[in-house]
């Protein structure tokens, strides 16, 4: 009997294992260290799993995406979006921004970068979430037909400010200065 429970048990750990690890669309905003100015933000997706039995792919979407406005102090607009209707909304005092799309019948299966989202970028560290996940008329995709994708992941990102190497020429003088006061204290502790 107890080997009957350790076998359910552990058939019910994989299956739960199995079902939790399988999502049909993924959608990824980057984690990205850039130098202030102009910067792109990519939203990477995994479409490819989508099908709601008669049509494959994302038919509409609708991104609602916060983020420090003080930070990201200006959305330029969304660079390489595929074809279809595209409403973008704005808010820069409140740092909020909501990117609708409709294919038209033609669906998205794109497995890789969906567009970049093109800021102006003022420095240091601002998150990049997704608000209101799965609520209609927020953050959500959905099939050509028009339902909702209900088991879809979406992943928040980052930015944050890439600070600048030291060049080459100031490593030289580092290091020549550096053996010059190594050699300065050996002439003086020879002299002690």
């Amino acid at each position: 009997m107890k080997k009957l429970y350790a076998l359910l048990f552990a058939f019910g750990m994989l299956l739960a294992i199995n079902v939790q690890g399988q999502s049909t669309a993924i959608v990824d905003i980057a984690d990205v260290t850039k130098f202030p100015g102009t910067v792109e933000i990519p939203i990477d997706v995994d479409f490819s799993g989508v099908d709601d039995g008669t049509d494959a792919g994302v038919g509409t979407f609708e991104f609602n995406i916060e983020y420090d406005s003080d930070v990201l102090t200006g959305f330029l607009y969304p660079a390489n979006l595929a074809t279809g209707i595209t409403t973008v909304t704005y808010d820069e005092l409140n740092g909020s921004l909501s990117i609708n799309w409709e294919g038209l019948g033609s669906p998205l299966t794109t497995n890789g970068k969906l567009f970049d989202m093109v800021f102006t970028y003022a420095g240091g560290f601002s998150n990049i979430v997704f608000v209101d996940k799965f609520v209609a008329g927020e953050t959500e995709l959905g099939y050509v037909n028009g339902d909702q994708i209900t088991d879809a992941e979406f992943n928040d990102g980052s930015i944050s400010e890439r600070t600048a190497p030291i060049p080459v020429s100031q490593w030289a003088f580092f290091l020549g200065f550096g053996l010059m006061a190594l050699f300065l204290v050996i002439r003086v502790i020879r002299i002690l």
